[in-house]
């Protein structure tokens, strides 16, 4: 598997503990938000709507349960993803939420400089500034 294969498989799976963990343990929402804040830009770009579905839920005082989640995405996501992150969670993962959250932070800045890299290389000018 390559560099870039790894990332995004890391990025998923990091991003579905964290995910998941809210899912089913609707308080586990608060700890990671003091992590991540509420940046959806850390999440695959298949999984930022479920955040902010998620943010969205407590700007209403809703617990973030899969069908609350499910109604806030509007079809952003494919039918039924939502529950499949939910059946990943385990209560390991779930004891180590914290830990994924922070995790899941630095490969998504990462990801965020990976893009950003190759947005530089393909100009024709890839210097800042035209800076030489």
């Amino acid at each position: 598997m390559n560099n870039k294969n790894l990332l995004v498989s890391t990025w998923a799976e990091l991003s579905h503990k964290v995910l998941s963990s809210i899912l089913v343990d609707h308080g586990a929402i608060f700890p990671i938000r003091d992590v991540i804040q509420e940046n959806q830009r850390w999440f695959p770009p298949k999984d930022r709507p479920i955040w902010q579905a998620m943010i969205g839920c407590l700007g209403d005082d809703a617990p973030p349960t899969v069908e609350a989640v499910s109604l806030r995405v509007n079809g952003a996501t494919p039918k039924g993803y939502i529950q499949q992150i939910a059946n990943l969670w385990n209560d390991e993962d779930n004891r180590r939420v914290i830990h994924h959250a922070t995790e899941l932070r630095n490969v998504g800045m990462l990801a965020d400089l990976r893009q950003l890299g190759q947005e530089l290389a393909s100009q024709d000018n890839p210097t800042p500034g035209g800076i030489t």
